[in-house]
């Protein structure tokens, strides 16, 4: 079941014959894979450098000089291609929104990590059927499973990227306050960002999740909407609690989401995801006790229902308390 990592031409195939070698006193055969693996890294590093370095210096030259191309006045005013991803919001706070897009796709830091945690959780997806991992275990149990891994590394990426979005604003935030727009519109247009960029990769990992285990149309979609809503609650959480315990008098976003206001939200959306997946939880149970055949009854959906509701009161209110307290805020 695992011969799919074990392929001749993967680097992790030479480096575990190369110590299985070494350990059997073969030390020709562990040399000639150690040659092999640090030929292709030496080989794959110079060829980064060489690409790198065709470009860096013009790129530097524009970054540090401002951009020397024209742009349409029509693609600035709209945003450009980061605010056709918020093109259901009205344009002043698609601009705001598509801000926060480029300042996220400018940070390798951010989309690095996201891209990480994700991109593992598709490669185990992808690479299920290989596993048979149905086999002696419960129909619901594998997908369950799979939603709360889901929701437990969105509810990470929330608290490290999304909760300091409010307080990194403390530099210009006399400047906010001259803008034609509440300071609500302001958490909105943040929440629409953080919404639209988690809901685009956990409801892709879940519905990848959902084909590959050919889970049922009713269990779908109560995964789908366990998804939406947890989205929605870790963000509003994020996003309510980071105007309400902001750190203006920071810059640096890792600390601020380690400081008392971080520590706060962290808490409070393991809090959440906890109530969430216990009551879906709860209900995939009662589902495999009835013999988990056909559609599931009323009762058991009524905890899942009961979770989605949690999950976006939570956000709401959140959402709610820091507008009031981001209002109340001296430019």
């Amino acid at each position: 079941r695992m011969s799919f990592v074990e392929h001749a031409l993967l680097p992790n195939r030479w480096i575990a014959k190369g110590i299985d070698h070494a350990l059997n006193q073969r030390t020709g055969e562990a040399v000639q894979y150690l040659a092999v693996t640090g030929a292709n890294a030496l080989f794959f590093s110079w060829l980064a450098v060489w690409l790198v370095s065709r470009k860096f210096h013009h790129a530097y030259d524009r970054a540090t000089s401002g951009s020397q191309s024209g742009r349409r006045p029509a693609a600035k005013a709209s945003g450009g291609i980061c605010g056709w991803a918020f093109f259901y919001l009205p344009l002043r706070l698609r601009l705001i929104a598509a801000k926060d897009l480029r300042t996220f796709l400018r940070d390798p830091l951010q989309w690095s990590q996201l891209l990480i945690l994700f991109g593992l959780i598709i490669l185990y997806l992808t690479n299920m059927p290989h596993l048979d991992l149905n086999s002696g275990a419960p129909r619901l149990l594998i997908p369950f499973l799979n939603l709360c891994a889901i929701s437990l590394i969105l509810a990470t990426f929330t608290c490290r990227f999304v909760f300091p979005l409010v307080s990194l604003e403390g530099q210009q935030l006399w400047l906010i306050g001259l803008l034609p727009m509440s300071r609500g519109q302001i958490l909105l247009s943040k929440f629409a960002f953080a919404m639209t960029v988690t809901l685009f990769v956990t409801g892709g990992s879940t519905a990848l999740a959902i084909m590959m285990l050919d889970l049922g149309l009713v269990w779908s979609f109560i995964h789908i909407a366990t998804t939406i809503s947890v989205c929605f609650g870790l963000c509003g959480l994020a996003v309510g609690l980071g105007a309400r315990l902001p750190m203006f008098n920071q810059s640096n976003a890792a600390r601020i989401a380690n400081g008392m206001g971080g520590t706060a939200n962290l808490l409070a959306s393991l809090a959440m995801v906890t109530l969430v997946l216990t009551a879906v939880g709860y209900g995939t149970w009662r589902a495999h006790q009835a013999g988990d055949a056909g559609p599931p009854e009323l009762s058991f959906l009524l905890p899942c229902a009961a979770s989605w509701l949690i999950a976006i009161t939570a956000g709401a209110a959140a959402m709610i308390v820091g507008a009031r307290h981001f209002h109340r805020l001296e430019t």
